[in-house]
C-alpha cells in the first residue's frame, strides 16, 4: 500500500517465474463517478486501478525515477485522440463518456485502447463493442451501460457522414453530417447500443461475425441480413453440441448486433450459426479466461 500519492511512472513490474519480460499495455485506469474509466497519471492512496499487463508479475509502487515498465503512453493516447473524432454520449442523469473513431485502417494495435472490465452493478459506461475507447471501423458500434434516458449523442466535424442505428432492432435514430456539428437525441430506453453506419453495407449476402474475438465476458455477434425472413442465431460448441439459441425471430433486410454472453462458457473454441429463408453462416468466437 502507499501513504502518498505517486506519478504512474513510478509503477514498475518486476518478473515472476519464467518467461518473457512483463509489460504494461496501454493506460493505466481509474473509475470516475459520471464519467466511467479515465486513464490517470496519478495513483491516489485507498483508491482502486486496473491494468493490463503481459506475462506474470509482481507489482512495485515506488517514489523514484524508475520509469513505467510500459511505453510511456499519454503521448501516443493524446496523439490518436487528437487526430480522431470525438463522439460524446451525455444522458439525463448527467453521466457523460467520450470514444473516439480513429481513420479506417489506422490503429495497428487495438489492445493498447482496450478498457477494463465493464464496471459492476450496472454502473454508467461508454465504450465500442471491441471494449475499447478509439476505434477505426468503417460501421463502429457503440455499447452503452447504466444510461439515463433520454440520452444526447454529440459528434463535431467528423470525416464522414453517418446513420445512426440501433442494431438490435435496425430502427434508424438518426443522420450524423461530415464537417458540421451534430447532436442527436434518443429517447427509447431499449438501446443498449448505437451502431455509427459509415457506408452501404453490402446486403447481397447473409454474414456473421463476433467482436470482440477472442472474448471473456460478453460479446457482439454482427449480422447482416440480405432478406426479410426468420432469423435464427444459436451457439454451439466446438464438437457441435447446441448450447443456447439466442435469436429466433422475424428480421427484415439490414444489419443487426446481438449479445453473446460468455461469462458462463468454458474456455475454449464456438461456433455462432445462423440461419436465414434456408441461408446458413458461421462464425467461430474463442472464449479465454
Amino acid at each position: 500500500s502507499i501513504s502518498y500519492p505517486t506519478s504512474t511512472e513510478n509503477v514498475t513490474l518486476l518478473p515472476f517465474g519464467s518467461g518473457a519480460f512483463p509489460a504494461i499495455i496501454g493506460d493505466i485506469f481509474g473509475y470516475v463517478t459520471n464519467r466511467g474509466y479515465q486513464a490517470v497519471t496519478e495513483i491516489q492512496p485507498g483508491l482502486g486501478y486496473w491494468m493490463k499487463i503481459t506475462g506474470q508479475a509482481y507489482l512495485s509502487i515506488c517514489c523514484g525515477n524508475t520509469p513505467k515498465s510500459g511505453v510511456n503512453f499519454n503521448g501516443v493516447r493524446e496523439s490518436v485522440k487528437n487526430a480522431a473524432t470525438r463522439v460524446t454520449i451525455s444522458d439525463e442523469a448527467s453521466n457523460v463518456g467520450e470514444v473516439y473513431i480513429a481513420q479506417n485502417g489506422s490503429i495497428e494495435t487495438r489492445n493498447v485502447f482496450e478498457l477494463p472490465p465493464l464496471p459492476p452493478n450496472g454502473l454508467f459506461d461508454v465504450r465500442f463493442a471491441d471494449q475499447t475507447y478509439v476505434n477505426d471501423d468503417v460501421n463502429p458500434m457503440i455499447q452503452l451501460q447504466g444510461v439515463t434516458f433520454p440520452i444526447t449523442v454529440t459528434v463535431n466535424n467528423p470525416r464522414q457522414s453517418y446513420v445512426v442505428t440501433n442494431p438490435i432492432s435496425g430502427a434508424v435514430l438518426g443522420t450524423i453530417t461530415a464537417g458540421r456539428n451534430n447532436s442527436i437525441t434518443i429517447t427509447d430506453a431499449r438501446t443498449p447500443y448505437i451502431r455509427l453506419m459509415g457506408q452501404e453495407t453490402d446486403l447481397s449476402a447473409l454474414t456473421v461475425s463476433v467482436s470482440p474475438n477472442p472474448t471473456n465476458a460478453t460479446g457482439m455477434i454482427n449480422v447482416t441480413v440480405p432478406t426479410t425472413g426468420r432469423v435464427t442465431v444459436a451457439l454451439y460448441d466446438a464438437v457441435g453440441q447446441l448450447i443456447s439459441t439466442i435469436v429466433d425471430e422475424e428480421k427484415t433486410a439490414g444489419v443487426y448486433g446481438f449479445d453473446m454472453n460468455a461469462a458462463g462458457l468454458a474456455q475454449g473454441r464456438y461456433i455462432v450459426k445462423v440461419t436465414a429463408n434456408g441461408t446458413t453462416a458461421t462464425s467461430t468466437v474463442s472464449v479465454v479466461r
